[in-house]
Protein backbone atom coordinates (compact mmCIF):
# COMPACT_ATOMS: atom_id res chain seq x y z
CA UNK A 1 0.00 0.00 0.00
CA UNK A 2 1.35 3.39 -0.95
CA UNK A 3 1.60 6.04 1.74
CA UNK A 4 1.48 9.75 1.10
CA UNK A 5 2.48 12.61 3.39
CA UNK A 6 0.58 15.85 3.07
CA UNK A 7 2.68 19.02 2.64
CA UNK A 8 3.50 20.91 5.81
CA UNK A 9 1.15 23.78 4.95
CA UNK A 10 -1.80 21.65 3.88
CA UNK A 11 -3.24 21.55 7.39
CA UNK A 12 -5.24 24.70 8.05
CA UNK A 13 -5.05 26.02 11.61
CA UNK A 14 -7.36 28.41 13.41
CA UNK A 15 -6.01 31.96 13.29
CA UNK A 16 -7.01 35.14 15.09
CA UNK A 17 -10.51 36.40 15.83
CA UNK A 18 -11.19 40.09 15.16
CA UNK A 19 -14.41 41.07 16.92
CA UNK A 20 -16.55 44.07 16.04
CA UNK A 21 -16.55 46.62 18.85
CA UNK A 22 -19.94 48.16 18.08
CA UNK A 23 -23.28 47.19 19.63
CA UNK A 24 -24.70 46.09 16.28
CA UNK A 25 -26.70 42.87 16.10
CA UNK A 26 -26.28 42.73 12.33
CA UNK A 27 -22.83 41.15 12.13
CA UNK A 28 -21.34 38.96 9.44
CA UNK A 29 -18.35 36.69 9.92
CA UNK A 30 -15.72 36.81 7.19
CA UNK A 31 -13.01 34.17 6.98
CA UNK A 32 -9.61 35.07 5.57
CA UNK A 33 -7.16 32.41 4.41
CA UNK A 34 -3.56 33.34 5.25
CA UNK A 35 -0.16 31.85 4.57
CA UNK A 36 3.14 33.66 4.93
CA UNK A 37 5.62 31.87 2.70
CA UNK A 38 8.54 34.00 3.90
CA UNK A 39 8.59 32.50 7.39
CA UNK A 40 7.07 29.10 6.52
CA UNK A 41 4.10 29.86 8.75
CA UNK A 42 1.39 27.24 8.52
CA UNK A 43 -1.81 28.13 6.77
CA UNK A 44 -4.53 29.53 8.97
CA UNK A 45 -7.98 31.06 8.85
CA UNK A 46 -8.56 34.41 10.54
CA UNK A 47 -12.15 35.37 11.38
CA UNK A 48 -13.44 38.95 11.15
CA UNK A 49 -16.76 40.30 12.40
CA UNK A 50 -18.23 42.93 10.08
CA UNK A 51 -20.96 45.39 11.02
CA UNK A 52 -23.23 45.05 7.99
CA UNK A 53 -25.16 48.20 8.93
CA UNK A 54 -22.06 50.21 8.01
CA UNK A 55 -20.62 47.92 5.37
CA UNK A 56 -20.44 49.49 1.91
CA UNK A 57 -20.50 47.32 -1.25
CA UNK A 58 -16.72 47.10 -1.55
CA UNK A 59 -16.12 46.97 2.18
CA UNK A 60 -15.64 43.21 2.57
CA UNK A 61 -12.97 43.22 -0.10
CA UNK A 62 -11.23 46.14 1.59
CA UNK A 63 -11.32 44.43 4.98
CA UNK A 64 -9.58 41.37 3.62
CA UNK A 65 -6.92 43.46 1.88
CA UNK A 66 -6.22 45.69 4.90
CA UNK A 67 -6.51 43.11 7.68
CA UNK A 68 -3.14 42.47 9.38
CA UNK A 69 -1.31 44.93 7.11
CA UNK A 70 1.46 47.18 8.41
CA UNK A 71 0.70 50.77 7.38
CA UNK A 72 2.53 54.10 7.32
CA UNK A 73 0.59 57.36 6.89
CA UNK A 74 2.23 60.78 6.55
CA UNK A 75 0.36 63.97 7.37
CA UNK A 76 -1.38 61.96 10.07
CA UNK A 77 -1.98 64.72 12.62
CA UNK A 78 -5.13 66.00 10.97
CA UNK A 79 -7.34 66.02 7.89
CA UNK A 80 -7.13 63.21 5.37
CA UNK A 81 -4.11 61.62 7.06
CA UNK A 82 -5.83 61.31 10.43
CA UNK A 83 -8.97 59.96 8.77
CA UNK A 84 -6.87 57.38 6.87
CA UNK A 85 -5.30 56.16 10.11
CA UNK A 86 -8.73 55.77 11.71
CA UNK A 87 -10.08 53.94 8.67
CA UNK A 88 -7.11 51.57 8.50
CA UNK A 89 -7.54 50.82 12.20
CA UNK A 90 -11.25 50.11 11.73
CA UNK A 91 -10.39 47.80 8.84
CA UNK A 92 -8.08 45.63 10.94
CA UNK A 93 -4.60 46.92 10.10
CA UNK A 94 -1.94 45.22 12.22
CA UNK A 95 0.03 48.41 12.87
CA UNK A 96 -0.19 52.08 11.90
CA UNK A 97 2.76 54.49 11.90
CA UNK A 98 1.42 58.05 12.21
CA UNK A 99 3.86 60.57 10.72
CA UNK A 100 3.71 64.37 10.87
CA UNK A 101 5.81 67.49 11.49
CA UNK A 102 3.28 68.18 14.23
CA UNK A 103 4.48 65.44 16.56
CA UNK A 104 1.90 66.13 19.28
CA UNK A 105 -0.87 65.83 16.67
CA UNK A 106 0.65 62.60 15.36
CA UNK A 107 0.82 61.26 18.91
CA UNK A 108 -2.85 62.03 19.44
CA UNK A 109 -3.76 60.13 16.28
CA UNK A 110 -1.45 57.26 17.17
CA UNK A 111 -3.05 56.95 20.59
CA UNK A 112 -6.50 56.59 19.03
CA UNK A 113 -5.38 53.80 16.69
CA UNK A 114 -2.85 52.09 19.00
CA UNK A 115 -0.05 53.04 16.64
CA UNK A 116 3.34 54.73 16.74
CA UNK A 117 3.92 58.46 16.20
CA UNK A 118 7.00 59.66 14.33
CA UNK A 119 7.91 63.30 13.76
CA UNK A 120 9.22 64.08 10.29
CA UNK A 121 9.61 66.69 7.60
CA UNK A 122 8.85 64.47 4.62
CA UNK A 123 10.47 66.89 2.19
CA UNK A 124 13.80 65.77 3.71
CA UNK A 125 15.12 62.41 2.56
CA UNK A 126 16.82 61.63 5.88
CA UNK A 127 13.53 62.09 7.73
CA UNK A 128 11.72 59.69 5.40
CA UNK A 129 14.52 57.13 5.82
CA UNK A 130 14.09 57.47 9.59
CA UNK A 131 10.32 56.91 9.27
CA UNK A 132 10.91 53.68 7.35
CA UNK A 133 13.49 52.50 9.88
CA UNK A 134 11.14 53.24 12.79
CA UNK A 135 8.29 51.43 11.04
CA UNK A 136 10.46 48.37 10.42
CA UNK A 137 11.57 48.33 14.05
CA UNK A 138 8.01 48.73 15.35
CA UNK A 139 6.12 46.42 12.99
CA UNK A 140 8.75 44.27 11.30
CA UNK A 141 8.03 45.69 7.86
CA UNK A 142 5.75 47.88 5.74
CA UNK A 143 2.91 46.66 3.54
CA UNK A 144 1.21 49.96 2.72
CA UNK A 145 2.87 53.38 2.58
CA UNK A 146 0.51 56.36 2.33
CA UNK A 147 2.49 59.41 1.25
CA UNK A 148 -0.26 61.83 2.15
CA UNK A 149 1.37 64.99 3.54
CA UNK A 150 0.97 68.08 1.40
CA UNK A 151 0.84 71.88 1.48
CA UNK A 152 -1.03 74.54 -0.47
CA UNK A 153 2.00 76.75 -0.95
CA UNK A 154 2.04 80.38 -1.92
CA UNK A 155 -0.83 81.38 -4.24
CA UNK A 156 -0.33 83.08 -7.55
CA UNK A 157 2.63 82.84 -9.92
CA UNK A 158 4.61 86.08 -9.94
CA UNK A 159 4.19 86.31 -6.17
CA UNK A 160 6.09 83.05 -5.53
CA UNK A 161 9.88 83.14 -5.44
CA UNK A 162 12.35 80.27 -5.79
CA UNK A 163 12.18 79.34 -2.11
CA UNK A 164 8.38 79.05 -2.34
CA UNK A 165 8.71 76.68 -5.30
CA UNK A 166 11.38 74.63 -3.55
CA UNK A 167 9.20 74.26 -0.45
CA UNK A 168 6.05 73.11 -2.24
CA UNK A 169 8.02 70.84 -4.58
CA UNK A 170 9.76 69.26 -1.59
CA UNK A 171 6.54 68.41 0.25
CA UNK A 172 4.18 67.68 -2.64
CA UNK A 173 6.57 65.79 -4.93
CA UNK A 174 9.92 64.89 -3.36
CA UNK A 175 8.16 63.29 -0.39
CA UNK A 176 6.64 60.69 -2.74
CA UNK A 177 9.99 60.14 -4.42
CA UNK A 178 11.82 59.73 -1.10
CA UNK A 179 9.23 57.22 0.14
CA UNK A 180 9.24 55.13 -3.03
CA UNK A 181 13.03 55.15 -3.32
CA UNK A 182 13.53 53.77 0.17
CA UNK A 183 10.49 51.55 0.75
CA UNK A 184 10.17 49.89 -2.66
CA UNK A 185 13.29 47.69 -2.31
CA UNK A 186 11.90 45.88 0.73
CA UNK A 187 8.42 45.64 -0.81
CA UNK A 188 9.85 44.13 -3.99
CA UNK A 189 11.90 41.70 -1.91
CA UNK A 190 8.83 40.56 0.02
CA UNK A 191 6.93 40.14 -3.24
CA UNK A 192 4.23 42.74 -2.67
CA UNK A 193 3.53 46.21 -1.36
CA UNK A 194 1.27 49.20 -1.89
CA UNK A 195 1.91 52.92 -2.31
CA UNK A 196 -0.89 55.45 -1.89
CA UNK A 197 0.09 58.97 -2.95
CA UNK A 198 -2.23 61.85 -2.18
CA UNK A 199 -2.51 64.32 -5.05
CA UNK A 200 -5.60 66.39 -5.85
CA UNK A 201 -8.17 67.04 -8.53
CA UNK A 202 -5.82 69.94 -9.31
CA UNK A 203 -3.34 67.33 -10.52
CA UNK A 204 -5.84 66.12 -13.11
CA UNK A 205 -7.25 69.52 -14.09
CA UNK A 206 -5.50 72.56 -12.63
CA UNK A 207 -5.81 75.02 -9.74
CA UNK A 208 -6.70 78.54 -10.79
CA UNK A 209 -4.60 81.12 -9.01
CA UNK A 210 -2.06 78.64 -7.59
CA UNK A 211 0.64 77.62 -10.05
CA UNK A 212 2.77 75.80 -7.49
CA UNK A 213 -0.08 73.67 -6.24
CA UNK A 214 -1.32 72.77 -9.72
CA UNK A 215 2.13 71.86 -11.04
CA UNK A 216 3.23 69.78 -8.04
CA UNK A 217 -0.02 67.86 -7.81
CA UNK A 218 0.19 67.03 -11.53
CA UNK A 219 3.75 65.81 -10.94
CA UNK A 220 2.53 63.56 -8.10
CA UNK A 221 0.01 61.94 -10.44
CA UNK A 222 2.65 61.44 -13.13
CA UNK A 223 5.11 59.89 -10.67
CA UNK A 224 2.45 57.50 -9.35
CA UNK A 225 1.67 56.37 -12.89
CA UNK A 226 5.37 55.80 -13.58
CA UNK A 227 5.83 53.69 -10.45
CA UNK A 228 2.84 51.51 -11.33
CA UNK A 229 3.98 50.98 -14.92
CA UNK A 230 7.56 50.23 -13.87
CA UNK A 231 7.03 48.04 -10.81
CA UNK A 232 3.48 46.72 -11.12
CA UNK A 233 4.78 43.38 -12.41
CA UNK A 234 6.80 43.01 -9.20
CA UNK A 235 3.74 42.97 -6.97
CA UNK A 236 3.63 46.73 -6.31
CA UNK A 237 0.21 48.35 -6.25
CA UNK A 238 -0.22 52.11 -6.56
CA UNK A 239 -3.15 54.44 -5.96
CA UNK A 240 -3.23 58.19 -6.43
CA UNK A 241 -5.86 59.96 -4.36
CA UNK A 242 -7.26 62.98 -6.23
CA UNK A 243 -10.12 64.58 -4.27
CA UNK A 244 -11.49 68.03 -4.94
CA UNK A 245 -12.02 70.43 -2.02
CA UNK A 246 -11.67 68.61 1.33
CA UNK A 247 -12.44 70.24 4.67
CA UNK A 248 -8.96 70.28 6.25
CA UNK A 249 -6.60 72.83 7.81
CA UNK A 250 -5.31 73.58 4.29
CA UNK A 251 -8.74 74.86 3.23
CA UNK A 252 -9.56 76.61 6.51
CA UNK A 253 -9.32 80.02 4.81
CA UNK A 254 -11.58 78.90 1.99
CA UNK A 255 -11.28 76.33 -0.80
CA UNK A 256 -11.42 78.84 -3.65
CA UNK A 257 -12.96 77.73 -6.93
CA UNK A 258 -12.32 74.06 -6.05
CA UNK A 259 -15.09 74.27 -3.48
CA UNK A 260 -17.73 75.77 -5.72
CA UNK A 261 -19.66 72.50 -5.59
CA UNK A 262 -19.19 72.13 -1.84
CA UNK A 263 -16.64 70.59 0.51
CA UNK A 264 -15.85 66.92 1.08
CA UNK A 265 -15.27 65.71 4.64
CA UNK A 266 -11.92 64.01 5.28
CA UNK A 267 -13.47 60.83 6.69
CA UNK A 268 -15.55 60.42 3.54
CA UNK A 269 -12.40 60.64 1.42
CA UNK A 270 -10.63 58.07 3.62
CA UNK A 271 -13.48 55.58 3.31
CA UNK A 272 -13.17 55.68 -0.49
CA UNK A 273 -9.43 55.02 -0.60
Amino acid sequence: MAQFSLPQNSKILKGKDYQDKSDSNNLKQVNEYRWDQSNKEKTKIDTLEVNMNKCRPKRLDVLVKINNKRVVVTGAASGIGKALCEEFHASGADSIICVDMNLSGAEETAKSVHGLAVGADVSKEKDVINVIEKANEFAGGIDIFCSNAGIGGKPGFFEADTSDWEMIWGVNVQSHIHAAKHVLPQMIEQGEGYLMNTSSAAGLLTQLGAAGYAVTKAAAVSFSEWIKITYGNKGIGVSCLCPQAVRTAMTANGPGVAGVDGMIEADVVAKDV
